[in-house]
C-alpha cells in the first residue's frame, strides 16, 4: 500500500486547579467520538477509494487470564514441546497477556503429570490458567491441553445464565477458536480441557474438542459477546453515528480484497473487511483526576487490513464530545462562549504513516523487547502488538490541532479580592494497547507509550488513549504531526506543518515532569522554511544533545507568530527517554 496520512481529531479541554495550596481534582462524564467527512477539517474534498461510515456494537466480555500475546501468533505457548505451569505464589490471572513470563515455569520436557493435579495459590478472586501442555508431533495431530484452577472459595457454576466461561484458543492474529465449558469447579479443584490428541493419553480431561490448529495464545473469558457491525452508509456520517454514546464508530476507505468494486451500501461483510478507524468514547466512571494525572479519553482501533485499490485516504476529522465537565468543589465553572454548556467537543489530530510493505528493512525499527524476529518476519517497534510478519508496521501519532480549539476555565473566589479564573487544557499523553471491545481502565495498566504507537498490518490494533489536564494554549499553526525519540546524541524532536501563514519560526521547551519547571533548549530561534505569508507546510527537526540518559523529558513546541503582538501557540507536551 502506498504511504498515506491520517489526521484524525478529537479529544478535550478541561480543568483542574491549585487553590491555597491544595490540589483538587476535577469531574467528568461520558465521552463520544463522531468521525468528519474524509480528507476534510472543514472543506468538502473527497479523496478516499470506497469512502464508508458505520456504527459497531463492543464487544463484552469479563477476561480473567491470558496466556501468550493477543494479537500474536508468534509469542505465546504452542508450536514445540512446551509445558507451563503457573508460579505458586501466584494467584490471579494475567489480563493483558504476558510478554515476559515471569508469573510461570517453562520446560520443554513433555509430561502430562500435571494436568489436573495443580496444587498452589489457596485464595483467588477469579479463576486462572494454572497449566499449559503443547506436545507437538511430526506425523500426527499435536496434543494440547489446559488446565484451570479455581480457588476462590467456592465453587463455580461454568455455565450458568448470564455466566458462560469459555476459552478463545487464536490461531491467527485476530482468528480463534471458542469452547464454552460446561459443569462445575469445586473450590481449590481445576478442570482440564484437552484436544482430541491429548484426551487419549490422560485421564483427568473435563472437556474435549476436535480442532487441532496450531494455536498460541490461550485466553480465559466469561459472558463473550462479539463486537458486531450494525450500520454502514457511504453518506455523511451523522446519518450513522449521531448520538450514538456506547458504539464504536467507524470510517472506512479502499476496496477490500476480493472485490471487483467498492462495497454497496449497507453491505456489512464488505464494510468491515475496509482498511480504517474506530473510536469508542469512554462511559462514565466517575473518576475525578487531578492535575497531570493520565485519565482515559476513549478507545481508538486501527483496522489495518488489505485492499486492493488505491486508497489516497489522507485525513478525517473525530469530534470528541465530553459531557458533564465538572470544576473542583468550591469553584466555578466558566464557558468561554454563552452557549458552551458543560459539554464541549474538541479537535486533536491524528497522524497515520502507513509504510510500503515490502521494503527491507522496514522503516520503523529494531525490534522492541520481547519481540523477537521470526523467519521473514519483520521487527516490531514498542506499541506494536507483535512483530511484523505479515508486512511493515504503520506509525499513528497525535497532535494538537489548531482549528475548532475550545477551552473553558475555572473560577475560585479570592476575598475580598477578584475571582482566581484558570484556564486548562487536556493534552494528549500516551498510549496502551488493549484488546478490541476492552473497557479502557482508569489508571494506565502496562507501558504507556508516548505520542506515537505503531499497528502491525491485516490485524485490528487498539489502544486506550490517555490524556492530562495542564495549562497551556493549542497553538494556532496547522501542525501536521510532533514527535521525540531518544536518538544517537540525544533526543530527537522532529514536526511537520501543513501551514504557516502567520510563524516567524519555532523555540523548544523542556521540563522534567508535565507541571515542572520549562527551559528552553534552543539557543537559537529555529526559522521558518518559508517567506512570511506563504500557505505551506515543512518539515523539521532539534537534537537535543543536552538530555542525560535515562531521564524522562516533556517537550513543548511554540510557534512564534510573525505579528509581536499576537499570542504565540503551544504544542505538547511529548515526552521521551535518551
Amino acid at each position: 500500500m502506498k504511504r498515506k496520512l491520517l489526521k484524525a481529531v478529537g479529544v478535550a479541554v478541561l480543568c483542574l486547579a491549585i487553590v491555597l495550596g491544595n490540589v483538587l481534582a476535577f469531574s467528568l462524564g461520558t465521552t463520544d467520538g463522531v468521525w468528519g467527512q474524509v480528507d476534510s477539517t472543514g472543506g468538502g474534498a473527497i479523496d478516499a477509494t470506497c469512502m464508508s461510515y458505520g456504527a459497531a456494537t463492543s464487544a463484552s466480555y469479563t477476561l480473567y487470564d491470558v496466556a501468550g500475546v493477543l494479537f500474536n501468533i508468534n509469542v505465546g505457548p504452542g508450536g514445540e514441546d512446551e509445558v507451563y505451569t503457573r508460579k505458586a505464589s501466584v494467584c490471579a490471572g494475567d489480563i493483558d497477556g504476558d510478554m515476559s513470563w515471569a508469573d510461570w515455569n517453562r520446560t520443554t520436557t513433555i509430561s502430562y503429570t500435571g494436568l489436573g493435579y495443580y496444587s498452589g495459590c489457596a485464595s483467588a478472586t477469579g479463576l486462572f490458567i494454572s497449566e499449559i501442555v503443547y506436545d507437538y508431533m511430526l506425523y500426527s495431530d499435536d496434543r494440547l491441553g489446559i488446565e484451570i484452577y479455581n480457588g476462590t472459595g467456592a465453587t463455580v457454576n461454568l455455565n450458568t445464565s448470564g455466566n458462560q466461561y469459555s476459552l478463545l484458543l487464536f490461531y491467527a492474529d485476530k482468528d480463534f477458536t471458542k469452547i464454552d465449558l460446561t459443569g462445575t469447579i469445586q473450590d481449590k479443584g481445576v478442570y482440564v480441557v484437552a484436544n482430541t490428541a491429548m484426551a487419549a493419553q490422560i485421564t483427568t480431561e473435563n472437556k474435549t474438542f476436535s480442532n487441532n490448529d496450531y494455536y498460541r495464545t490461550v485466553v480465559l473469558m466469561n459472558n463473550y459477546t462479539p463486537q458486531v457491525v450494525n450500520a454502514a452508509s457511504f453518506g455523511w456520517p451523522e446519518t450513522v453515528q449521531a448520538g450514538s454514546s456506547t458504539d464504536e464508530n467507524q470510517v472506512r476507505y479502499g476496496q477490500p480484497s476480493g472485490y471487483n468494486a467498492c462495497p454497496t451500501n449497507g453491505d456489512i461483510t464488505g464494510f468491515k473487511t475496509q482498511s480504517g478507524f474506530g473510536f469508542k468514547g469512554q462511559q462514565d466512571s466517575s473518576f475525578d483526576p487531578v492535575e497531570g494525572q493520565y485519565f482515559p479519553v476513549g478507545r481508538f482501533c486501527h483496522y489495518n487490513l488489505p485492499i486492493s485499490a488505491s486508497n489516497d485516504f489522507e485525513q478525517v476529522p473525530l469530534f470528541l464530545k465530553i459531557n458533564n465537565i465538572g470544576c473542583p468543589a468550591g469553584q466555578g465553572y466558566v464557558p468561554d462562549a454563552p452557549d458552551q454548556g458543560n459539554a464541549l467537543t474538541f479537535e486533536y489530530r491524528v497522524n497515520l504513516d502507513e509504510t510500503v510493505n515490502n521494503t527491507s528493512p522496514c522503516k520503523y525499527t529494531p525490534a522492541s523487547p520481547g519481540f523477537p524476529s521470526y523467519g521473514n518476519a519483520k521487527p516490531n517497534q514498542p506499541g506494536d502488538l507483535g512483530p511484523n510478519r505479515n508486512g511493515c508496521a504503520d506509525a499513528i501519532s497525535w497532535t494538537s490541532s489548531g482549528s475548532n480549539y475550545q477551552t473553558f476555565r475555572c473560577s475560585a473566589l479570592n476575598p475580598p479580592y477578584d475571582p482566581i479564573v484558570t484556564q486548562y487544557t487536556v493534552s494528549i499523553l500516551g498510549f496502551t494497547p488493549v484488546d478490541p471491545g476492552a473497557v479502557c481502565p482508569d489508571v494506565p495498566s502496562g507501558t504507556i507509550q508516548f505520542n506515537k504507537v505503531y499497528t502491525a498490518e491485516k490485524t485490528t490494533n487498539c489502544f486506550c488513549v490517555y490524556a492530562a489536564y495542564t495549562k497551556g494554549q493549542i497553538t494556532p499553526v496547522v501542525l501536521k504531526d510532533l514527535t521525540a525519540e531518544g536518538a544517537e546524541g540525544g533526543i530527537l524532536i522532529t514536526w511537520n506543518t501543513v501551514t504557516e501563514t502567520n510563524n516567524l519560526g519555532f523555540n523548544i521547551m523542556r521540563a522534567e515532569s508535565i507541571e515542572g519547571e520549562q527551559t528552553q533548549i534552543n539557543p537559537e530561534l529555529i526559522m521558518s522554511e518559508f517567506a512570511p505569508g506563504d500557505m505551506f507546510g515543512a518539515a523539521y527537526e532539534y537534537l537535543d544533545e543536552t538530555a542525560a540518559e535515562g531521564v524522562t523529558y516533556y517537550y513543548w513546541l511554540i510557534d512564534v507568530p510573525l505579528n509581536s503582538g499576537d499570542q504565540p501557540g503551544v504544542y505538547g507536551p511529548i515526552s521521551a527517554v535518551r
